[in-house]
């Protein structure tokens, strides 16, 4: 939980704008877009263009609690997932093969990482 927290904090801190700046939703949309992102494998990690984590290795324990909560019978329910990340939730999804899996991804890095691990040739699987 202490992992839970810490994240919480520094992304709300990192979300916060001393300056008051407004930017609109496209704005933000757009520049995150346009921002980078990197996979860090050896140390389990996204990270944003700061450095700082975007997901973890970590989460993998609360990813498989959820997917069995989402999917509690093998083989039966539908997935909508938006934001694939890493994609750990969607590999404990797959093991439950729901009768479809879609994944919506906006971020062109995380799009490319999805289909260099062959996640748009998944059978079941619509991204």
């Amino acid at each position: 939980m202490h992992g839970v927290y810490a994240e919480v904090l520094l992304n709300y801190v990192e979300r916060t704008d001393p300056e008051g700046d407004d930017n609109d939703d496209d704005t933000t949309h757009a520049d995150y877009l346009k921002s980078s992102l990197e996979y860090d494998d050896a140390a389990g990690m996204l990270l944003n263009e700061k450095g700082a984590p975007v997901m973890m290795k970590w989460e993998t324990d609360i990813m498989q609690k959820t997917a069995e909560v989402l999917l509690p019978e093998q083989g039966q329910g539908r997935v909508l997932n938006i934001g694939f990340g890493m994609g750990i939730i969607d590999a404990f999804l797959q093991e439950r093969k729901p009768k479809s899996h879609v994944i919506v991804e906006a971020h062109p890095a995380v799009i490319e990482r999805m289909e260099k691990d062959g996640w748009n040739k998944k059978q079941g699987v619509q991204v």
